[in-house]
């Protein structure tokens, strides 16, 4: 007999930051993720992703209505989910619940190998003082690559700065958040790539794409796109525009596990490499990504270091470093019933 999921639930998942996190766009203090649950055979399958928006993205699990549904048919069953954050919950939830069914880690019935790689960690924007001395903390914790986050105020004496305390020893990439124009791209690549930084993420806002062919000639360092890809179909239109070296794959950006393997088989399929990213999500959506890890050139699954309180637990980082859990599913489990329920979606 197919199985049928017999309870489908969705929560919003509070989770707060230890201290605020500010980028190009926004300043994160506290947010809720989506939290997905479905029953299936006595076997529970859970899933996370962190949106802008928690209310719209339940409102659209509502309508989906996944009770009766078969768990094997997660193609079928995310395509009717507009919502990425929300579409991305469902798969995870039903990823984990495929691999509990068969006691195999998500990576594992996907056909990967269990990878471990170093995540970069992130150094949002603030006063120079404060981001110098966050930096100083995350390098003497022991990190090997820090992430800088950009706007057009920085001042660059600040990298200087992170470069001398780190030495030539530590790796150093950029987010710029869609922060510049071309023409400041340039010039702040040029001096970029003279303090040793690595890469260059999405300097340019969204829908200037084509202007990134135009420049990549006088922009020494890799350029890498974020916020342009929400998509495999992004990731291709990023790639035949040209000009960029790698894409950023967010599992809550692009809808979940399913679209993250179809965009990463695009962009190598254009000789484009792969940054696996996040958003400040609990273990749960980081253990999502991680299984991910062996497709991966650049690793940035730092969120749960940032909470003042992770829900889930089974995700170890040994430093900045991380593997995704060799348990069966996403191998995270809850330490307690924290998530606040906002939502319950039942069938009739």
């Amino acid at each position: 007999m197919n199985p049928r999921i017999e309870r489908f639930e969705a929560f919003g998942l509070p989770l707060a930051l230890r201290a605020p996190f500010r980028t190009h766009w926004k300043d994160i203090r506290t947010h809720e993720s989506v939290r997905v649950r479905i029953v299936c055979d006595g076997i529970e399958g859970n899933g996370e992703a962190y949106t802008l928006e928690t209310a719209g993205a339940l409102s659209g699990l509502r309508e989906a209505d996944l009770q009766g549904a078969d768990p094997f048919a997660g193609e079928t069953i995310t395509r009717r989910i507009a919502d990425p954050a929300a579409r991305s919950a469902v798969d995870l939830a039903l990823h984990d619940w495929i691999g509990r069914r068969f006691g195999l880690p998500v990576h594992r019935w996907l056909g990967l190998p269990r990878a471990r790689a170093t995540s970069c960690l992130s150094i949002g924007i603030d006063e120079p003082e404060r981001m110098i001395a966050d930096a100083r903390r995350r390098i003497a914790g022991g990190a090997e690559i820090l992430k800088v986050k950009l706007t057009t105020d920085t001042d660059l004496a600040v990298l200087a700065e992170i470069r001398r305390i780190g030495g030539n020893g530590l790796r150093i990439w950029v987010d710029a958040n869609q922060a510049f124009d071309p023409e400041q791209a340039v010039a702040v690549a040029a001096r970029l790539a003279d303090l040793g930084v690595e890469l260059f993420e999405q300097p340019l806002p969204v829908g200037t794409e084509e202007a990134y062919a135009r420049i990549r000639p006088r922009i020494r360092l890799p350029i890498v796109l974020d916020e342009s890809i929400r998509s495999a179909a992004d990731a291709a239109a990023a790639a035949r525009a040209g000009g960029i070296d790698g894409i950023n794959v967010k599992l809550a950006k692009v809808g979940g596990i399913r679209e993250a393997l179809r965009a990463i088989a695009v962009a190598r399929a254009h000789g484009l490499r792969i940054f696996l990213g996040c958003y400040f999500e609990s273990s749960l959506g980081i253990a999502a990504a991680a299984q991910l890890l062996s497709l991966a050139d650049w690793v940035d699954l730092d969120a749960p270091l940032f909470l003042a309180e992770d829900p889930y637990e089974g995700l170890a980082f040994e430093g900045t470093a991380l593997a995704a859990p060799d348990r069966p599913g996403l191998g995270v489990r809850e330490r307690g019933d924290r998530a606040r329920r906002i939502s319950r979606c039942r069938g009739s």
